[in-house]
């Protein structure tokens, strides 16, 4: 090459290195750029998960999520797992600086997959977890599942576990006792037997008490349970944290919550939530809870929740929590989709033991 030759092509190499250079620094900006919108690009990272989800099996980060974990912790950041996924995604969403625009600093990636995530981070990233699990219960019919209910009604705590058969639309409810009058059956549906349950006994009295409708309100009804029959379920138990955790959300500070990212419960991988309430300033009635979120669809599998001690007892003490556990709800062998059918909530069903 002659020497003109070559000083003509220097120049073509300086300025395809300063297009690699603006190429990088262009990438760079638009992955600060994703950060910089907070909500904006968390809520449509979680749009775009759902969508993939519906699509796919597998979980996939978006491109929005890749470019979000990218600007977490710059270029030699992992692709993520099926399993990191959901904690990843929400990043953007679980710096309070950086939803109230006082900072731009990203979130380090390594705060996300430490096995414990504390304060104001872990009450948004439950709150989140929430809205997903709600999202996904509102596209299914319904679910089977034994259900285990324990509650403190009157200064008892009875325990109950149930075969369960729930439908979304129109509500329905067909609840057979294993445990806790062994054989007793309740059918509920929304806008049939005048708005009542039937229910007919279980034990020796199935064989001389006929079924009866019973007001799930009534006093008679409310008798062995904290909540009615029409309140059951995942998708109102879903509305009732969703609406605890708001009004927690402005007292964060004043609440000690820890997510523990590893835990199992029934051999299932689960994120495990406990939030503790540090005086009744915060909670005039509830004190603590422990609340399992499976780690598919963010659905409450199981809650337990405890009130505070009598005079002279110390809250913080572990032993109390014996004496103070008002309610826990766990959802086990759970089946969604399973293709119930009218028959499953009709009382003439062959299989069910209504006496009229």
């Amino acid at each position: 090459m002659s020497d003109s030759d070559t000083r003509r092509a220097a120049p073509e190499r300086e300025l395809s290195r300063e297009k690699r250079i603006a190429r990088r620094i262009r990438k760079k900006l638009r992955r600060r750029n994703l950060l910089a919108i907070g909500l904006s690009i968390g809520a449509l990272a979680v749009a775009l998960s759902r969508e993939n989800r519906r699509e796919a099996p597998a979980v996939v980060a978006s491109p929005v999520q890749q470019a979000s974990i990218a600007s977490l912790d710059g270029p030699l950041v992992p692709q993520p797992t099926a399993d990191s996924v959901p904690l990843i995604r929400m990043a953007s969403l679980t710096d309070e600086r950086l939803l109230d625009g006082r900072s731009s600093q990203p979130i380090a990636l390594s705060r996300l997959s430490r096995v414990h995530v504390t304060g104001p981070l872990a009450l948004k990233l439950n709150l989140l977890l929430l809205e997903e699990a709600r999202s996904y219960l509102e596209q299914i019919d319904g679910y089977t599942a034994t259900f285990h209910r324990e509650e403190r009604v009157g200064g008892d705590l009875t325990s109950q576990v149930m075969e369960l058969k729930l439908r979304h639309s129109p509500f329905s409810v067909y609840m057979n006792w294993l445990e806790g009058d062994r054989g007793r059956e309740l059918l509920f549906v929304d806008g049939e037997n005048d708005g009542k349950m039937i229910v007919h006994p279980g034990g020796w009295k199935a064989r001389l008490i006929p079924s009866i409708k019973l007001d799930p309100n009534g006093t008679i009804a409310m008798r062995e349970s904290r909540h009615p029959v029409t309140e059951i379920g995942l998708l109102k138990l879903v509305d009732r944290l969703l609406e605890r955790r708001r009004e927690e959300l402005p007292l964060a500070d004043r609440l000690t919550l820890v997510l523990t990212d590893q835990a199992e419960l029934n051999g299932f991988p689960c994120y495990r939530f406990t939030l503790t309430h540090r005086s009744r300033e915060t909670s005039e009635y509830y004190r603590k809870s422990v609340l399992h979120l499976d780690r598919e669809h963010g659905l409450p599998v199981s809650l337990a929740a405890w009130t505070w001690p009598e005079d002279g007892q110390d809250g913080a003490d572990a032993d109390v929590d014996e004496t103070t556990l008002v309610e826990q709800y766990t959802y086990a062998d759970l089946v969604l989709n399973p293709q119930l059918a009218d028959r499953d909530f009709d009382r003439k069903n062959g299989d069910y033991r209504f006496r009229r």
